[in-house]
């Protein structure tokens, strides 16, 4: 997620609650990407919450999300064989973010 768009909605303007981190973005250029840091946040989707980690960095036009949370949030699905040839993608059952940790799902109140 671009800092721009973590401080105008967090209103973190200096980067005081990202959490540090030693991740190294490779691009497809193969120019690498310090990410000032990570930060997890409560997304809203369908009357679901769900906490998904962002890492935020300086050079990125707009936020990304990854194949799988996206899957998991049922922004896109994947049609392939093996969903053909089964009840549930095999992907769509891992939860992991960019940094391989878990999307936790909010129980509703």
């Amino acid at each position: 997620m671009p800092f721009a768009v973590y401080k105008h909605i967090t209103r973190d303007f200096e980067g005081r609650q990202l959490k540090s981190t030693k991740s190294v973005l490779i691009m497809l250029n193969k120019s690498k990407v310090f990410p000032r840091g990570t930060v997890l946040l409560q997304l809203d989707r369908n009357g679901h919450g769900y906490r998904v980690q962002f890492i935020i960095v300086d050079n990125c036009e707009v936020p990304l999300l990854s194949l799988v949370t996206s899957e998991q949030l049922r922004l896109v699905k994947i049609i392939d064989s093996d969903a053909i040839t089964s009840t549930h993608s095999p992907r769509s059952q891992v939860d992991v973010t960019a940094d391989n940790k878990p999307i936790e799902k909010e129980n509703p109140s």
